[in-house]
């Protein structure tokens, strides 16, 4: 109890900006009727609109000063796509080829760039491997990679191990029906890849506006959390598991702490189909949108995907009605201060670089308080 007291005296006699949680997040949202023609991507425009988007999003003067703000030419920079077996529906190749130019200009060292995802299938289906070739970057696939069987995030729920979870060769005979017993931890453990472990310091994230048939959208979260361990299978067969498996793993420090820019390729809305690419399926937005907030952009991903589906379908259904999972996922990513889903607390800035600076939306929130660290990250930072 005077232990608790203690606490408590320090805790409320701490200026509010040194433990409170962030207030707002920023989101810049750059858009140009150019992006694409015919759902082709145009380089240039691309090229762009992220010069524009990382630069407002950083607040420097210049796009170079603003990603040397976020990261330094001794890093490893992983940027992490979200690959189908096409060209459609995935991370587009144009928009990485814009950001690995600005990284080049920044002056890393081509070989401290890697493109990377889960698998080098759909990495090459999706032309990174001819792009990785063509720029003289590295690629990398966390399957092929393999994993640290030092870190690992561990659950409840066990699995069929399959081909290529790390211990499926030696506790699981190649039968993948076998379930461990309950007494076991084989099963339970999801093991993180040897790209973030050993290799990669630093993540910019680039996902497409893609839909989900459980979670609605194929967020940040989840891409980056379904591309980072084995064994992950366990998690897809139910959505509310599935928003608390890819929430957690994001909250890892070796995973989502390394993440210092979130990009959402907003080009094109594909409102069905999932991992299958279908462009009868997809609406143009000629978007892009950045942030340092996985779960802002995540969120707006979220309710972009309801509102097309509600044009498209002639219906009016809720966020609840329509991915209750997805709404979940979001609820338990801020639960675990991964950032903000809340639309008081998001200053969303739109520009058309046809036409300038566009409406900003400023957060429901008193214009002095500052940026705020949450109570709990602060005990645990002492």
């Amino acid at each position: 109890m005077v232990l608790f007291s203690v606490f408590v005296g320090l805790f409320f006699s701490l200026p509010t900006s040194s433990w409170a949680k962030d207030l707002f997040s920023k989101v810049v949202v750059v858009e140009s009727s150019d992006a694409m023609q015919s759902f082709v991507p145009n380089p240039e425009k691309i090229r762009e609109m992220v010069d524009v988007g990382i630069k407002e999003v950083t607040g420097k003067e210049t796009v170079l000063n603003g990603i040397l703000s976020l990261i330094s030419t001794n890093d490893i920079v992983g940027i992490k796509v979200y690959t189908l077996h096409s060209e459609t529906g995935g991370t587009r190749p144009e928009v990485v080829r814009a950001v690995v130019d600005v990284l080049k200009e920044a002056g890393l060292p081509l070989d401290h760039i890697i493109l990377w995802d889960r698998s080098m299938d759909t990495l090459r289906s999706s032309g990174f491997l001819k792009l990785s070739k063509e720029l003289k970057v590295g690629i990398a696939a966390s399957t092929v990679e393999g994993f640290d069987k030092d870190v690992s995030y561990n659950s409840f729920f066990p699995s069929s191990l399959v081909a290529g979870d790390v211990e499926f060769d030696n506790k699981n005979n190649f039968n993948i029906t076998t379930i461990a017993p309950v007494d076991s931890d084989v099963g339970r453990r999801s093991f993180l890849t040897k790209l973030l472990t050993e290799r990669i310091t630093k993540i910019i994230m680039i996902t497409p506006l893609l839909h989900h048939n459980l979670l609605g959208t194929t967020g940040h979260i989840y891409s980056l959390a379904s591309g980072s361990t084995d064994n992950f299978l366990r998690f897809e067969m139910d959505g509310d598991r599935l928003a608390e498996a890819v929430s957690e793993i994001y909250a890892m420090e070796e995973v989502g702490d390394r993440v210092v820019l979130c990009i959402t390729d907003a080009l094109l809305c594909q409102y069905r189909g999932q991992n299958n690419g279908f462009l009868h399926y997809s609406k143009p937005l000629n978007e892009l949108r950045f942030s340092f907030d996985p779960v802002a952009l995540d969120w707006m991903s979220l309710k972009t995907m309801l509102d097309i589906q509600n044009s498209v379908d002639g219906v009016n259904q809720s966020l609840s009605v329509f991915s209750p999972s997805g709404k979940t996922l979001c609820e338990n990513a801020i639960l675990l201060e991964l950032g903000n889903g809340n639309e008081s607390k998001l200053q969303v800035q739109r520009i058309d670089i046809g036409k300038g600076v566009g409406s900003i939306k400023e957060p429901a929130l008193p214009k002095d308080i500052t940026k705020k660290k949450s109570w709990w990250k602060f005990w645990k930072s002492r």
